[in-house]
């Protein structure tokens, strides 16, 4: 917390052709092991698509 802020911490990727695919993640920190996780999000959601 700064300034009684809460600090929302959101990355999201979306595909241009198709909004309604967007893959967000929220978290605690963003570092490189929030990254990797959400990279695995994107990869997973790519895997079930195909």
């Amino acid at each position: 917390m700064t300034d009684n802020r809460i600090r929302l911490n959101v990355v999201e990727a979306i595909e241009l052709n198709n909004f309604s695919n967007a893959v967000a993640g929220q978290y605690k920190m963003i570092n490189s092991g929030s990254i990797i996780d959400f990279l695995d999000k994107i990869k997973q959601r790519y895997d079930t698509q195909k």
